[in-house]
């Protein structure tokens, strides 16, 4: 079913048999539960997809004869929950990282940009994939800008412990740049610092590390030519794996040690794009060339 405004989710909830007192009571259970963080529109399109509304991205944009307001689908970053799709948000942008470009496991290129956005409610890590990432070389790309994204999914991921969300966003999703008839109390006047969010705070490139020392709390990279070994000293068996840990402009080696190397070997696959936690830069004499060895903290999540 093409849906794009209350009347059509109401039209759809009435077809699956639903009375209007218990589409009116399902609704305002919605906007109890996410406590004031959405609309009542986007609460009527939550309780159709509970209904089996099958919804994909152009679903909640109208067509040319349509004019639809995206505030009515607008969900504060706090009221943010994994696995929600065709969400928007609204803040402004806090701070942006260089677009970035890895190799797929088959060999194809790929791309990405990441910035973070702030509203009132919170902050949150954007990441656009493929061309999606273009956005970021406009003019109007910058600290402070206020934007609004659109049809973006919501996923978890965790950092040294400490859960957080991501919203990811492709080739249908849009961004609006000065949005008009933005609602009270969303926006902050500006942005606040990322230095006091621990969830997003010192994740580096590659290249950011090669001049840095001593341990490195997050670096994102593309894996490759793996290699395995045990190694056998003082009637020990020991573990090591080692890959490269690369971004388009840099590369260094990667030791994992004991236990964890069996966990990355059997977890990872050449050309994984991969966030790497709790490492330590250390020169190998032998080589002359810095490298990050693992520590007791040393993790990693797939990106």
């Amino acid at each position: 079913m093409e849906a794009h405004d209350a009347g059509d989710y109401l039209q759809f909830l009435f077809k699956k048999g639903l009375s209007e007192e218990e589409i009116e009571k399902e609704t305002n259970q919605k906007l109890k539960e996410w406590q004031g963080n959405i609309g009542k529109e986007y609460a009527l399109f939550q309780v159709a997809k509970d209904h089996g509304l099958e919804v994909m991205y152009s679903e909640i944009h109208a067509p040319e004869e349509f004019e639809i307001d995206y505030n009515d689908f607008l969900v504060k970053i706090s009221g943010l929950e994994e696995g929600l799709d065709n969400v928007v948000i609204l803040g402004r942008i806090l701070q942006v990282d260089s677009p970035r470009s890895f190799t797929r496991k088959d060999g194809s290129p790929g791309r990405f940009g990441k910035f973070y956005i702030q509203d009132l409610s919170g902050t949150l890590e954007v990441l656009l994939w493929e061309e999606a990432s273009d956005i970021m070389n406009r003019d109007m790309f910058k600290e402070n800008q206020v934007i609004q994204l659109i049809g973006g999914r919501v996923k978890r991921s965790e950092y040294h412990g400490v859960e957080k969300l991501s919203f990811h966003m492709g080739k249908r999703s849009k961004v609006i740049f000065a949005p008009e008839n933005i609602p009270e109390n969303h926006i902050p006047s500006e942005c606040t610092s990322l230095e006091n969010d621990l969830s997003i705070q010192k994740r580096f490139s590659v290249g950011d590390i090669k001049n840095r020392e001593g341990y490195i709390a997050a670096v994102e990279g593309v894996v490759s030519g793996f290699e395995f070994k045990e190694i056998n000293k003082k009637e020990k068996r020991i573990f090591l794996f080692k890959f490269i840990l690369s971004d388009e402009n840099s590369s260094i080696p990667v030791a994992i040690w004991d236990m964890p190397a069996l966990r990355f070997l059997k977890e990872l696959e050449e050309g994984d794009l991969i966030l790497l936690e709790g490492v330590a830069t250390k020169l190998n004499l032998y080589k002359n060339q810095k490298e990050l060895h693992s520590t007791k903290n040393t993790s990693f999540q797939k990106l």
